[in-house]
């Protein structure tokens, strides 16, 4: 059901029928008293004899009747008892579900001030609001469920710097582990655009714990963060001294992605990164350790010596481009051409 259109009737209880207790419980009772005085007609003591002996059938028949009336205006009470019982249930069903469908709409209304009163923080004309006051709210549109308008926010906000790398990761990571596909997909392009920012001074933003390749998520989804970690990497290439850097790690589990376009273009990524480092190079990764040879083995059991998409061979060329001073620095000098 919508919130928005959450309406107290749409939780309200039939209510109770006023007579059908009074009905089977006078109909029972009328079943009892016949079948009482039906018995006492049958044994006929309702025709006593003038002897002692009738006078004693007669004071029992008249016991026996009372004591017939006297169940039935018990079962009567107690039929009267639960249709009460029965009433104020239902009608404090019928309260209960209205206050928690006026509190549904209270909390709807909430959500969609908060969001307006956040976007009205975030809007352009608003020159003072400062980088915490806008950090704070995105973070409150994540919490209120508001992921594609975050998004949409950080998008716009990111590029210029207006929003920390830290409330980036957290709207992202959120994203990420909606079951929202477009959702998803939203966060990875928004991650791919402004890639250059995942690498911190002494730590990374990948919205990924330990850095893992989320197979479960959309197709369109992990294909655009793998571009994220190609351009990532990109962006640690001239990094001295030259090591294997965090994307190489999401890149290397992206190799195992089923989908052929994702591992085409993690390897057209690692072939270059490979070829400019040692092979005893590695790097620990908390509880991974990733290694050159490593690579280069998985790569070779790929049997992929060259990229067949666009975007692996645009990744490869540059790639190798920007580690060339590798190469140059390892090069020994030639005397003779020194002298």
């Amino acid at each position: 059901m919508d919130g928005n259109t959450i309406k107290p009737e749409d939780f309200a209880v039939p209510e109770p029928s006023a007579w059908r207790p009074w009905l089977v419980g006078s109909l029972a009772a009328l079943a009892i008293l016949g079948i009482a005085i039906g018995l006492m007609a049958l044994l006929g003591l309702f025709r006593p004899s003038q002897t002692e002996s009738g006078a004693k059938d007669l004071a029992a028949a008249l016991g026996l009747v009372g004591a017939v009336l006297s169940a039935v205006m018990t079962l009567i009470g107690t039929v009267i008892k639960y249709s009460i019982d029965d009433r104020n249930a239902r009608q404090a069903a019928v309260e209960a579900s209205r206050n928690y469908a006026l509190a549904l709409q209270a909390e709807q209304r909430n959500r969609i001030e908060a969001a307006i009163r956040a976007v009205d923080l975030l809007s352009e004309n608003n020159e003072d609001a400062t980088k915490s006051q806008m950090g704070g709210a995105l973070l409150a549109l994540v919490s209120l469920g508001e992921l594609d308008l975050a998004l949409s926010l950080l998008a716009q906000l990111w590029p210029t710097r207006q929003a920390t790398p830290s409330v980036a990761e957290v709207i992202l990571s959120a994203a990420l582990k909606s079951n929202s596909p477009q959702t998803q997909i939203n966060a990875a392009t928004v991650l791919y655009k402004n890639a250059s920012q995942i690498q911190q001074a002494g730590y990374n933003i990948w919205p990924a714990l330990d850095l893992e390749w989320g197979t479960g998520l959309h197709d369109s989804c992990r294909l655009g963060l793998v571009l994220a970690a190609g351009e990532w990497l990109k962006s640690v290439a001239g990094t001295r001294p030259a090591r294997l850097a965090d994307p190489a790690l999401v890149l290397y589990q992206a190799l195992g992605d089923p989908y052929p376009s994702i591992v085409d273009i993690a390897a057209a990524c690692l072939r270059p990164l490979v070829t400019a480092l040692t092979d005893d190079g590695n790097t620990d990764f908390g509880k991974d350790v990733l290694t050159v040879a490593q690579i280069k083995k998985r790569l070779i059991k790929l049997g992929r010596e060259s990229s067949t998409s666009s975007y692996g061979r645009t990744f490869e060329s540059e790639i190798a481009a920007l580690y060339s001073w590798v190469n140059k620095e390892t090069t020994p000098t030639d005397p003779s051409q020194s002298a």
